[in-house]
């Protein structure tokens, strides 16, 4: 047997010396302070196996979301891994970092205020977690910061005016927390870089400061829903480069500033749901750049200004719910308007044949008000319309089958109103349409078979004067949910076809001329949760298979004819 060869000097040296490399290595990873920082960081959380990569036995500067420069942290970005668990003060061992992304998981607890030890922070985003208790004071030691984000949080208490010193900061997000008092004066008269900033959805109060006016670099002012008092200061004028105004819900009142119109770089405005209590500015007509203007429920009453048709970009208005008379002018036919929403107004005169002129529109919600006379049909020239409502008027006379050259109609609201007439073909060309509410009415005529061959989801008839029998087709129609044509003159009965009706939920026919018994097969109505046929000729037995309608919630065969119990 041959001697066994022993491995070469060299081979064995070079093989000691790429282990004691490795175990060097393993070392100076374990030792390294940023290193021990991070993995006590991920130590803290209850879900560490998020972070798997983060071990001794891999550099540092090649772990998951940590990025290096020079061999020092630079940058940590953990948005959206679900971690769970508290902010470790161990962060602050990362002398370099300037990138802290922590946004989007489920960190809890307070913030540390050992954060603020990190100088060179520029960027510190830690929204959409459950973070709770006050800002730390210290956080206004970072005075390289450039973004701060705290929103979607529990933070409570106020905002300490050390967060003035940030001069760097350019966003600062604070929306969505439990913060109130007065938001600091330090923020408005040193903050000058700041281009967003939003305090929305907290318990803020006192008065919006004047000196709001010094953020002149400001392009979005985010401050609704809180607790501010008194108006607009008039200084918002001097914020020349303010492209979005979102203030609604936040107890201003009126009137609006003049200096409105200085905001020329204006692009969506919303004031709603305060108690303005003015009228409409027609300063507001300066803002050419303006593309949504959201004035609902805010107590506003005057007219409708017909400067308002110069904001030659505007394609959404919402006047909804306020004291608005008289007409609508018609300089607003001008504007490029793609939803229109005045319902719930004292608006009146005729409904204007102008409307036609919003060829892109997709809405026109005018319901609740005063308006009178015919439906122009022009409004079908609205190629893109698929909502309309112009329920609870004094409108008049039939309903223009030009309405339905808007192919993409999807819902018709035209209930109480004075509209008589047939609609015989009305709706034929309605080829998208999914919901039609005609209640409260003056309309006649037998009920067309040309309705249930539309996509329609829900009819709604009552309070007319339809009459005849139903139509055989209601039943076949696949898509119909809710039919409802009570309190007419409808005649005939209901045939045992009712059980193919599949996806009925709701089905309404109290106070007609119906005749006959109830089929057996309405237990096939295994969707169905409303019937409500009181106040008919029905007779007969009560059907059993009404127990097979397992969703029945409400159901109402009164003053009929009808023998049996309730199953």
């Amino acid at each position: 047997m041959a001697p066994r060869k022993s491995l070469p000097f060299w081979v064995l040296t070079f093989w000691v010396l790429i282990n004691t490399i490795a175990i060097v290595a393993l070392v100076v990873v374990a030792e390294n302070p940023e290193s021990k920082a991070l993995l006590s960081f991920k130590a803290s959380l209850e879900n560490p196996e998020t972070l798997a990569s983060w071990n001794i036995s891999t550099p540092l500067c090649d772990w998951v979301a940590v990025s290096c420069q020079l061999g020092r942290v630079h940058s940590l970005t953990l948005p959206n891994l679900g971690l769970r668990g508290p902010l470790s003060p161990s962060l602050s061992s990362l002398p370099n970092l300037a990138v802290l992304d922590l946004s989007s998981n489920l960190i809890r607890g307070p913030i540390p205020a050992q954060l603020g030890d990190l100088t060179r922070l520029q960027t510190l985003k830690l929204s959409s977690n459950s973070l709770a208790g006050k800002i730390p004071l210290e956080i206004g030691k970072l005075s390289r910061l450039q973004t701060l984000e705290f929103s979607g949080n529990g933070l409570a208490g106020e905002v300490p005016a050390q967060i003035g010193n940030l001069t760097r900061l350019q966003h600062l997000d604070l929306g969505n927390n439990l913060l109130s008092g007065s938001l600091p004066l330090a923020l408005f008269r040193k903050l000058q870089s700041l281009t967003t900033f939003d305090a929305s959805n907290n318990s803020f109060s006192g008065p919006i400061p004047p000196e709001i006016s010094n953020l002149r670099n400001l392009t979005e002012l985010y401050i609704g829903w809180n607790r501010f008092s008194g108006t607009l200061p008039k200084e918002i004028g001097e914020l020349s480069m303010l492209q979005i105004l979102f203030a609604p819900g936040c107890y201003i009142t009126g009137p609006l500033p003049e200096e409105l119109s200085k905001l020329k770089s204006l692009l969506r405005l919303d004031l709603s749901h305060n108690p303005l209590r003015c009228s409409v500015p027609k300063e507001i007509g300066e803002l050419k750049e303006l593309t949504m203007l959201n004035l609902g429920f805010a107590e506003l009453n005057g007219t409708v200004p017909r400067e308002l048709g110069k904001c030659s970009n505007l394609k959404t208005v919402m006047l909804l719910f306020n004291s608005l008379s008289g007409e609508l002018p018609e300089e607003l036919s001008e504007l490029p308007v793609l939803s229109f929403s005045a319902e719930q107004n004292k608006l009146s005169g005729p409904l204007p044949a102008w409307l036609g002129k919003w060829s892109g529109a997709s809405e026109i919600m005018l319901s609740n008000n005063l308006f009178s006379g015919n439906i122009p049909p022009e409004i079908g020239n609205c190629s893109l319309l698929m909502h309309i409502d112009l329920s609870n008027n004094l409108l008049r006379g039939a309903i223009p089958q030009e309405l339905c050259n808007a192919v993409s109609l999807l819902e018709i609201a035209l209930a109480g109103n004075f509209l008589s007439g047939s609609i015989e073909s009305t709706f034929v060309k309605c080829s998208n349409l999914t919901q039609l509410n005609l209640m409260k009415n003056r309309l006649s005529g037998p009920i067309p078979e040309y309705l249930f061959e539309l996509p329609l989801m829900a009819i709604e008839l009552d309070t007319n004067n339809f009459t005849g029998e139903l139509p055989a087709s209601l039943w076949s129609s696949v898509n119909l949910m809710e039919f409802s044509a009570s309190s007419n003159q409808l005649s005939g009965s209901l045939t045992k076809e009712i059980g193919n009706a599949a996806a009925l939920e709701m089905l309404g026919l109290s106070n007609n001329q119906l005749k006959g018994t109830i089929p057996k097969e309405i237990g096939n109505l295994s969707a169905l949760s409303v019937l409500n046929l009181n106040s008919n000729f029905l007779v007969g037995q009560i059907p059993n298979e009404l127990s097979l309608c397992k969703g029945l919630s409400t159901l109402d065969l009164g003053n009929n004819h009808l023998n049996g119990s309730i199953p």
